[in-house]
C-alpha cells in the first residue's frame, strides 16, 4: 500500500491526485468514500451540532461502498435484456427543464 499521507501536499487536491495515481479502482473508491464520510461528519458537526464517532467512520464509508459495488454487480446480471430508449428529441415545455441520460451500455 502506498504511502498517501507521508507526502509534502499542500491541497487535499494533491492527495486525490496522489491517490488516483497510486491505487488500483477499487481502493480509490474505497478511499473517496472515506473522504466523502469525513466531509459530510464535519459538515454536520459544524450544521447540525451532531458527533459522530469518528473510528467507525472509515469502516461505515468502506462498507457502503462495497454493498453497492455488491448490489450493481448482481443489478448487471439480471438485466442483460436490452433497453429501448426512444430516439426521437421533443423541446419541453415552456418553464421547463428537461434532461436526458442513460445508465448503462448502449
Amino acid at each position: 500500500m502506498p504511502l498517501l499521507w507521508a507526502t509534502r501536499f499542500c491541497t487535499i487536491a494533491d492527495y486525490f491526485v496522489n491517490a488516483l495515481s497510486s491505487l488500483d479502482d477499487d481502493c480509490f473508491g474505497d478511499f473517496l468514500a472515506v473522504m466523502w464520510e469525513c466531509w459530510n461528519t464535519r459538515n454536520r458537526f459544524i450544521f447540525k451540532n451532531t458527533e459522530r464517532k469518528c473510528n467507525s467512520l472509515g469502516k461505515k464509508a468502506i462498507d457502503f461502498v462495497h454493498s453497492y459495488r455488491t448490489s450493481q454487480a448482481i443489478e448487471t446480471e439480471t438485466s442483460r435484456q436490452p433497453v429501448l430508449y426512444n430516439a426521437t428529441w421533443s423541446p419541453p415545455m415552456s418553464c421547463t427543464l428537461k434532461l436526458r441520460w442513460c445508465l448503462g451500455e448502449l
